[in-house]
């Protein structure tokens, strides 16, 4: 039988070694890491096209309406960055197109978010103010994280840290994993 397994976020090489399909089989991944894998067949994502953009966004968060073109550009067309703002809009009524625009002129020296520090930054600014002082805590832990872990490093109750895990996890700063039920 064909398969096609697709992994995302991998962050080593040894975290695929081991399912690695057979013949006539495929594996797909995603990594924001760059790394050599034997066999493997690289593709860099490029910025989208304009008008890619602006149904990504608008498939996402259709509230962004007109504002779509704006928001696109301030993103750089970088296919993340349009998912963290057009996510951030959909999930954060209390924020508007126009808001979120403004922000982002504010915060971001130059007219588009153009590498990966900047629009970790930008996701960064758009939390509530209490994960930003909570969320640098995470870097204490080297190889993952429980909740009651995270709790106790946070000193709040596992049900607060886990929904604040939940609220990292859908806008990609933190990783779950199943296997080992740990971020």
């Amino acid at each position: 039988a064909k398969v096609l397994l697709f992994l995302d976020n991998v962050r080593r090489p040894d975290q695929i070694a081991d399912v690695i399909p057979s013949c006539g089989s495929l594996l797909l991944f995603t990594s924001r890491w760059r790394f050599p894998f034997p066999g493997m067949s690289a593709l860099d994502l490029r910025p989208m096209q304009e008008t890619e953009a602006r149904s990504l966004l608008l498939d996402i968060a259709p509230r962004i309406g007109p504002d779509a073109d704006t928001l696109a550009s301030l993103a750089g067309y970088i296919p993340l960055a349009l998912c963290v703002l057009a996510r951030t809009l959909r999930e954060r009524p209390d924020l508007t197109p126009r808001d979120l625009i403004e922000r982002l002129r504010d915060e971001v020296s130059r007219p588009q978010i153009t590498d990966m520090a900047e629009r970790l930054a930008a996701s960064y600014q758009l939390l509530p103010p209490d994960l930003q002082i909570s969320f640098p805590v995470l870097a204490l832990f080297s190889d993952g994280f429980t909740i009651p872990a995270v709790a106790a490093a946070w000193r709040i109750d596992d049900q607060t840290a886990q929904t604040a895990l939940g609220l990292l996890y859908s806008w990609s700063l933190v990783q779950w994993s199943e296997g080992s039920s740990r971020y």
